[in-house]
């Protein structure tokens, strides 16, 4: 049995900190280190929330870590149990030792049957949907009843696996349309004395400023999205990403390609995009980027992924992810496809009656979306979206 604690002060982080990094690093979950993931802690946090950050040993080693918050007890509502992040991430997960993620599970789970105050619920989402924490979590409950486990949604989650000998091999193995196409993006880039750089302790500051003014333009016309919404809180979080990735490899006088990926195109001296991703273990994450649509005829974004795959190969990494949804862009690049699922376990106990009230119809709706898929046409789905969009989720 491992022994597991409750960590619920940011400032008590410190003894786990470097061992938490080496669990994300050997999960390839790049989002889950606790430079992103405490990031998001200090600056967007839900206003009230309490820190539940759950940590399996085996002796003074950690084995398994499940970042959780929860906010306070509401009177009628399920205590809920978040993984950190979430809103702000692909994709989330708690982390463990490759080979010992069950018993992290049932020495994680025996913590959260004991918290205070006791979780209604499990919000496990966004997930990798090859993952198997829902399941561990759910199987290895203390107690003779398991918790009820729901899925309500599934997203397909485009990659570019980088398992081909070289980018020549992969570049030669898309379709010569692709080829022609970015081939002729390159030259024009090129041509109008384009360069490209990645952001380094010194640059970061003003760097992370330009990444939130680029997708500020990319959205002008086109309402708000969930980064731009955020404000002063996006930089603020990226900062403190970026310092404590860059500073540390930094002091480790590391040659190799940084975790932190902030790239940063131009032409005569004016930036045209800035592209972020996060990286550990062999895997890139493509969190996102902004654009200037004055040089949309250089296709600055198909360009940033271009040179987001070729930095992979010249690196060493395995996989590149492109976030949610099956966007022609994204698909023109991936060849495989990672789905992410929207889970939730609801543990036994007295409350279960309300943690189903609550749920029952976050459940339905889902249900509805997924007969809806297979009964109606695309066309009929397309009409259908501006209704679907009003179900809860």
């Amino acid at each position: 049995m491992l022994d597991a604690e409750t960590i619920t002060d940011p400032d008590a982080l410190g003894p786990v900190h470097a061992e938490w990094d080496e669990l994300a690093v050997a999960c390839a979950l790049p989002l889950m280190a606790p430079a992103w993931v405490m990031a998001w802690w200090h600056h967007q946090a839900p206003e009230g929330s309490q820190l539940r950050i759950v940590a399996a040993h085996d002796g003074e080693r950690l084995t398994g870590l499940a970042p959780f918050y929860v906010v306070p007890r509401q009177r009628g509502k399920p205590v809920t149990y978040r993984l950190l992040a979430a809103d702000f991430s692909t994709s989330v997960s708690p982390v463990a030792r490759p080979e010992r993620t069950w018993e992290a599970a049932e020495a994680i789970g025996g913590a959260l049957a004991d918290a205070t105050p006791r979780p209604d619920m499990l919000d496990l989402a966004p997930m990798p949907l090859a993952s198997l924490w829902q399941m561990a979590l759910r199987e290895r409950w203390p107690g003779p009843m398991r918790p009820l486990s729901y899925r309500y949604d599934l997203q397909s989650s485009p990659v570019v696996s980088l398992h081909d000998e070289s980018f020549d091999a992969w570049f030669a193995a898309r379709s010569g349309k692709f080829r022609t196409s970015m081939r002729r993006l390159e030259r024009l880039f090129e041509a109008a004395g384009g360069t490209v750089r990645l952001s380094t302790p010194d640059t970061l500051a003003a760097d992370v400023e330009l990444f939130a003014r680029l997708h500020a333009m990319r959205w002008e016309n086109r309402g708000a999205s969930r980064l731009t919404a955020l404000g002063q809180r996006l930089t603020g979080t990226l900062l403190d990403v970026g310092h404590v990735l860059l500073a540390s490899e930094q002091a480790q006088a590391a040659q190799s390609a940084s975790r932190f990926r902030l790239r940063i195109m131009e032409v005569d001296g004016e930036a045209i995009c800035a592209d972020l991703s996060i990286a550990a273990g062999g895997e890139i994450v493509g969190f996102n980027m902004g654009w200037n649509e004055r040089f949309k005829c250089m296709g600055p974004a198909l360009l940033a992924l271009l040179y987001k795959i070729k930095d992979g190969f010249l690196h060493g990494d395995r996989r590149l992810q492109l976030g949610w949804g099956g966007q022609a862009y994204k698909l023109r690049f991936a060849n495989e496809d990672a789905p992410v699922i929207w889970g939730m376990l609801l543990p036994p106990g007295r409350r279960l009656p309300i943690a189903l009230a609550s749920t029952t119809p976050l459940v339905s709706s889902a249900w509805i979306r997924e007969k809806g898929k297979r009964v109606l046409t695309p066309g009929q789905i397309e009409r259908l979206r501006p209704l679907a969009r009003r179900l809860p989720r």
